[in-house]
């Protein structure tokens, strides 16, 4: 079974808490339920300060509790905390019942990804939400504030970068379409090696197109390295280029003047870096900046 990451719970009702973690926990999930506000605040710090971070929480609107002006469920509380704090834990809303449009409105700005009615609920539409949600790599503002929280977190942590070389030729070669392909593909990778070392709620993130950063722990980073290269193979990379190429030995590409030009082939590997808090603690890492650099500096040819 593949695995998806970390989901919060934010529900008050024991038996919507029990139903929405079997589906989750059947569906390749790790589940962490908060009865209330203050259940989920800690929960999200907690998350945030230690790691492994949420991807995703679904959040009751009518949590128990003062309401202020104009609110109408305490979840929403929960949501703009999430919102303004924790930007990359994506949210979904459950409600007991259908929202009106002016309800709708007031959640326009918290960029909610989707709204859960329970008297309509299905099980396989709640779980497809949810893997999909999850499997959307976080970007690289999301990135950013993984490596801010790193400098000051005091458990011990280790960044692996890994980055696509040549991606960028294939892509001119062969197309958007192709390159996506490519970066899922390594993405699945990434993820299966987690799965392998039993570190799959670890950060995953895509900081440019072909370059992808995982917070995890020293003890781990060697096994994780091992395990990333070995399911990296030739046989399954060279099926990603057309055979006139390799048989060829060049890729032809655009020369930037609405002509062509050709490129040897060089099929794409992969280049690791490694940061750990060992380098902040030496003085190598004052400021969030420093981690990509240190990143990119020791970033070696895996071949």
């Amino acid at each position: 079974m593949e695995h998806y990451g970390r989901v919060l719970i934010v529900e008050d009702e024991e038996i919507w808490q029990d139903i929405l973690r079997e589906i989750l926990k059947e569906n390749g999930f790790s589940v962490t339920i908060a009865g209330d506000y203050d259940e989920a605040a800690q929960a999200l710090k907690q998350a945030a300060d230690e790691g492994p971070p949420f991807r995703v929480a679904t959040i009751d609107i009518g949590l128990p509790g003062p309401l202020a002006e104009g609110e109408i469920g305490k979840g929403v509380s929960v949501l703009d905390l999430i919102a303004n704090h924790y930007e990359d834990v994506k949210r979904v809303m459950v409600s007991a019942q259908e929202l009106s449009h002016e309800q709708m409105t007031k959640f326009f700005p918290y960029d909610v990804k989707d709204f859960i009615i329970k008297d309509k609920f299905h099980e396989d539409v709640f779980a497809e939400l949810m893997t999909k949600l999850c499997k959307e790599l976080p970007g690289a503002q999301a990135v950013q504030r993984q490596m801010r929280n790193l400098v000051k977190r005091e458990k011990p942590w280790a960044v692996v970068y890994v980055s696509i070389d040549d991606l960028h030729l294939f892509k001119k070669a062969y197309g958007l379409n192709s390159a996506e392909q490519m970066l899922k593909y390594v993405s699945g990778i990434l993820r299966d090696a987690l799965c392998e070392v039993n570190r799959a709620d670890d950060f995953i993130g895509q900081t440019a197109v072909g370059d992808f950063l995982i917070v995890t722990v020293p003890e781990k980073v060697e096994e994780l390295v091992s395990e990333i290269t070995e399911r990296y193979v030739e046989d399954k990379i060279i099926r990603f280029y057309a055979a006139k190429d390799i048989e060829l030995g060049h890729l032809t590409i655009p020369d930037g003047t609405g002509g062509e030009k050709q490129e040897p082939l060089r099929l794409m590997k992969l280049a690791i870096g490694i940061v750990t808090d060992k380098d902040r603690d030496k003085g190598l890492i004052e400021t969030f900046w420093d981690i990509p650099k240190l990143l990119e500096d020791r970033k070696t040819r895996k071949e």
